[in-house]
This record gives C-alpha cells, sequence and structure tokens, in this order.
C-alpha cells in the first residue's frame, strides 16, 4: 500500500497544483468584476475595457482547463489590477 501511494503521489501534487490554480484564478476573476462594478465610477473606460479582457481570458482558460494559460492568464490579471488609476 505504501508503495502504491508514493506511485501515485506525484500526480497527486500535480492535480493540487492544478485545483490550487484553478481555485486562485476563480477567485481572481470574482475580485476583478467586484472591484470594477463597485469602483465603475472611478476607473477609466481604458482600463476597465483591458481588465474585462484580461478577465475574459482567464475565464477561456479556466473551461479549457489549461493549467499554463490559467497561471499565465492569472499573472496578467494581477498585473492590470495592480496598475494605479490615473
Amino acid at each position: 500500500m505504501v508503495e502504491e501511494a508514493r506511485q501515485f503521489e506525484e500526480e497527486d501534487q500535480r492535480r493540487r497544483a492544478e485545483v490550487e490554480s484553478r481555485n486562485q484564478a476563480d477567485s481572481l476573476v470574482y475580485q476583478a468584476e467586484k472591484l470594477l462594478t463597485d469602483n465603475s465610477d472611478n476607473v477609466p473606460e481604458e482600463l476597465k475595457t483591458e481588465v474585462q479582457g484580461k478577465i475574459d481570458a482567464l475565464k477561456a482558460a479556466i473551461v479549457a482547463n489549461n493549467i499554463a494559460e490559467i497561471q499565465s492568464a492569472t499573472n496578467e490579471l494581477n498585473s492590470a489590477l495592480q496598475r494605479p488609476v490615473k
């Protein structure tokens, strides 16, 4: 039984990383959409459009279940959200 656990350990770790990436992405999508909704008057239209595009890209990556794409889109959305509003 221990040997069987070792055999599947790598796959379990990979799946755990996938689930964590998807959960993080889902959470970020929710936070970004809420931020845009709650602050729509204070956010320039150009930034809203850019952030919404990145939200849509991240949602598409989640649906496609492409972990590399999810991580990339998550980083891009995070970067867009951290940019100062002028």
